[in-house]
């Protein structure tokens, strides 16, 4: 589904530039922000917040459902590397994961069933 606007927390510059200018290539608004207390700020609805899972100001699986709860996202993908076992069961029950470095058709794949 293209077009929708986008909530992009990674605070890795090259990543969030990456994604964001891929994303955009497919159509999408994306808002960038570089953790938590930026994201938390973020002005504005969007339809999906896509998400490092560790984040240098705290847990994004904890701020997924911190903005999903008070409607500021309508879905949560978390975009991440490795990461522990319950840190991904953690993420499982928030919403999608596609691990970094994925092609961008399964980043996609995950907005849209998210």
């Amino acid at each position: 589904m293209a077009g929708q606007r986008l909530l992009l927390v990674d605070d890795d510059p090259l990543v969030s530039r990456s994604l964001a200018r891929g994303l955009g290539r497919h159509g999408h608004e994306v808002v960038t922000v570089a953790g938590c207390r930026e994201a938390r700020q973020a002005v504005g609805r969007f339809d999906v917040g896509i998400f490092d899972v560790n984040l240098d100001d705290g847990p994004g699986v904890e701020l997924a459902a911190e903005l999903l709860a008070a409607g500021v996202i309508g879905r949560a993908v978390f975009h991440t590397g490795s990461v522990d076992r319950p840190t991904l069961a953690a993420a499982q029950r928030v919403g999608a994961i596609v691990q970094k470095g994925a092609p961008m058709a399964e980043l996609l794949a995950a907005l849209d069933s998210a």
